[in-house]
């Protein structure tokens, strides 16, 4: 799954570090560590019995006991949960990298008007991991359809940020919203157009997704051409109100500020990563976080995606996060 989520603009790909030691408190707002990260682990544990760790590192009755005993802990004991049952591994030195993401709101139709573009529903009857899929650039030119469900019809600038994101609300005209939630890829690599406007001089070293967003609103003769830059292109499916909501690649529900997107090929799912770094605007950040989720970018050990949660705050923390990282995971002891 390319994520419930993860944003991946400006990306660099780094080695991991790691840190030692005790976890230093942290008064980030608007987040309460040990508490999102108690309910974050939570929440992995009633997935993880149905998680195949790709790794090597974990099997499933690892998990048995800190998941049945996470139920008893609490914020104020959550130090002494993690002592007893998780022990430190270190995956590789130097520096990592930590970007951000969340769960955007943008404006939608349920009917085709000028200037906006469709929200896809998977294609029936293509398999993204046996056929050629079409690209972005096919798909925005018609390829598709016919051959997909259209949810909603949307700003092909709002498009392609929630592509990036992988889910999001959908606000209605007479002020409802929808919840749209990550259906599948078209299986082609994912390519971020903030790294080819740099490349290109459009855009200075260190420009985010505001800076991005900016870029395409005021050259919207080169829009469409930037946006086809990245072949991989996304589709939705309506997440009922009564289901959880965000949820990552593990099945589980998102937490702000606690919950991690990791490359799943090297960190397990569930496990707890300790991270270090800094937000947008200089204020140290230092906690752990859940492994639940992955995305495109997200590859190597060196590389993280911190969820932020919903709204415009949380826009602005993933949109500027964009950090050297320090991180150590944390496994059960279990584990071999």
């Amino acid at each position: 799954m390319w994520r419930g989520a993860a944003a991946a603009i400006g990306c660099g790909l780094l080695l991991a570090g790691c840190a030692t030691g005790r976890e230093p408190r942290s008064a980030v707002p608007p987040f309460a560590p040990e508490a999102a990260a108690l309910a974050a682990f939570r929440a992995a544990c009633t997935r993880l019995p149905d998680w195949r760790d790709a790794t090597g590192l974990t099997t499933t009755a690892d998990w048995a006991l800190p998941c049945r005993n996470a139920e008893g802990a609490s914020a104020e004991t959550f130090d002494r949960f993690v002592s007893a049952h998780f022990r430190e591994l270190r995956l590789a030195d130097g520096r990592g990298f930590a970007t951000g993401y969340f769960v955007p709101e943008y404006r939608a139709q349920t009917a085709a008007a000028p200037g906006l573009v469709p929200v896809l529903g998977p294609p029936a009857g293509l398999d993204c991991t046996r056929d050629r899929c079409p690209t972005r650039a096919e798909i925005m030119a018609g390829a598709l359809d016919g051959r997909a469900d259209v949810l909603l019809w949307m700003d092909p600038i709002d498009l392609f940020f929630l592509q990036v994101q992988g889910s999001g609300l959908a606000r209605l005209p007479d002020g409802s919203a929808l919840r749209l939630g990550f259906a599948g890829h078209n299986g082609h690599p994912y390519v971020a157009i903030g790294r080819v406007l740099r490349a290109r001089g459009a855009l200075p070293e260190g420009a985010g997704m505001a800076e991005i967003r900016a870029w395409l609103a005021t050259n919207p003769g080169a829009r469409d051409a930037v946006l086809a830059e990245n072949p991989r292109f996304i589709f939705f499916r309506r997440i009922p109100d009564d289901r959880p909501f965000p949820v990552g690649t593990l099945g589980s529900r998102l937490v702000a500020g606690a919950s991690l997107a990791v490359d799943p090929a090297l960190v397990p799912m569930g496990a707890l990563v300790r991270l270090e770094t800094r937000l947008a605007d200089g204020t140290p950040f230092r906690r752990l976080l859940v492994a639940a989720d992955t995305g495109s970018a997200i590859r190597g050990a060196n590389r993280f995606d911190i969820y932020f949660g919903e709204g415009s705050e949380a826009g602005r923390l993933a949109g500027g996060q964009q950090a050297e990282a320090r991180a150590t995971i944390l496994l059960p002891k279990g584990a071999p």
